[in-house]
């Protein structure tokens, strides 16, 4: 009398297991958010959302979704230890945690960081992956340096490993940008142009300096001199091809936009890295 009950306890336990299965192998399961920490901090760091603000102070753990703020002359690092990854926010910075998107640790709004990401032993690597309003950002065993102007153009410099770079609406091709090289993307467009040496370390990059072909205030486009910096190029209005500072009248009379070759930006010196054929995971 016993096997009828056996039975129906063995067929309920293979049931039970081919569930279990079925849930684990769903495509459609969400995984679990990464888990971000605090890890050192110099002034104030702020959670901007959601409201109301809050400060917030070594060994926080902000979640996904939120968005921090350096104020001036603050810095904050951030710690993602299962994804070996590390961002070192500068001042006036701001960045919204993970994204909707899957692979993406950060989003960059506004200001500069420098992302440093340890090799993985998983094979296949994950995604992980930062991106700005102009640009993606795809890594493996990376140190690099983004910034994002105040127009949403992105400033990539690789100090190790290789970043390949695209817009956020997949235009264009991605390129590789090595390390010691530099590239800006303009928001709105594909990526163009090649790489160029930027000369620059890690501390260099923290101390607030840029590379040459990125040189002058935050917002000013290719071309345009620095303020005191006079040239063949017109007007005193900022941002456009070859336009001088404020003040700094050029030949061409005071109408901005006349061609010159105001300070170096997006200079092609020095060899480029080839471009890569496929993507970079993780």
């Amino acid at each position: 009398m016993w096997q009828p009950h056996r039975r129906h306890w063995v067929m309920c336990v293979v049931v039970a297991a081919a569930a279990v299965g079925l849930s684990a192998s769903r495509p459609d399961v969400t995984p679990a958010p990464p888990d971000y920490e605090v890890a050192s901090l110099k002034g104030k760091l702020m959670r901007e959302d959601p409201q109301p603000e809050v400060e917030l102070a070594v060994g926080a753990h902000p979640t996904a979704g939120e968005l921090l703020r350096t104020r001036r002359r603050s810095r904050a690092e951030i710690v993602v230890e299962e994804a070996g990854a590390r961002f070192a926010l500068g001042p006036s910075t701001r960045a919204r945690l993970a994204s909707q998107r899957p692979g993406v640790l950060l989003e960059l709004e506004r200001g500069r960081l420098r992302a440093i990401f340890d090799k993985l032993a998983a094979d296949p690597p994950p995604e992980r992956m930062v991106i700005t309003p102009s640009a993606v950002l795809a890594v493996r065993g990376t140190e690099y340096g983004v910034e994002v102007t105040r127009r949403g153009d992105t400033d990539l410099v690789v100090f190790k490993g290789v970043v390949e770079v695209r817009n956020p609406a997949g235009e264009g091709e991605w390129v590789r940008v090595q390390a010691g090289f530099h590239v800006r993307v303009r928001h709105g467009q594909p990526v163009v142009g090649q790489p160029t040496p930027h000369g620059l370390g890690p501390s260099d990059w923290d101390r607030g300096r840029r590379p040459p072909s990125a040189q002058g205030p935050v917002g000013w486009g290719p071309g345009a001199n620095a303020p005191g910096q006079g040239g063949p190029g017109a007007g005193s209005s900022p941002g456009g091809p070859g336009a001088n500072a404020p003040g700094q009248q050029g030949p061409g009379g005071r109408m901005p936009g006349g061609p010159g070759t105001g300070a170096q930006a997006g200079g092609m010196a020095g060899a480029s890295p080839p471009r890569g054929s496929g993507r970079i995971g993780g």
